[in-house]
């Protein structure tokens, strides 16, 4: 670790990037900083939820938490499987099977009912696997509801 108390260097970069939300909906915003582990991103934090996957490009997106905030950026950490909230406990994971191992993997989004994924727009979305470790693209017809846990 370096003075700051880092794990990675940064490295100072101007990309634009987007957010995507559980519902598909999509926020703009900027990078002004990377590393290996997370980045700073010049965005209001106003509305954004703990966790999102972060595109970066067309080919790269990385599952992101939020670490700190301020009135005008995050910093985020990249994860590699979504961490789940205590309070989020008895609501629903939303699973797809991973095209590669057939196994499931978690998409980072939980619902109050069954009935709220087939509610999720056919937006595609993505997922990184914690087994093969690339994103897969899905949509809410190839997804599956199990409980926490599950």
């Amino acid at each position: 670790m370096d003075s700051e108390n880092r794990k990675f260097a940064r490295r100072d970069i101007d990309l634009a990037v987007q957010i995507e939300m559980a519902d598909g909906s999509i926020v703009h915003g900027a990078v002004a900083d990377v590393s290996q582990g997370g980045a700073r991103l010049k965005i209001n934090p106003d509305g954004l939820p703990e966790q999102f996957m972060l595109k970066l490009s067309d080919k790269l997106n990385r599952w992101s938490r939020i670490a700190w905030r301020s009135a005008e950026e995050i910093g985020v950490e990249f994860l590699t499987v979504p961490n789940a909230q205590a309070e989020d406990q008895t609501k629903p994971f939303v699973h797809i099977k991973c095209p590669r191992t057939g196994k499931d993997i978690w998409t980072g989004i939980r619902l109050t009912t069954a009935n709220d994924l087939s509610r999720l727009s056919g937006v595609r979305r993505f997922a990184q696997c914690q087994y093969c470790k690339v994103v897969h693209g899905w949509v809410p017809s190839e997804a599956s509801l199990h409980a926490f846990g599950g």
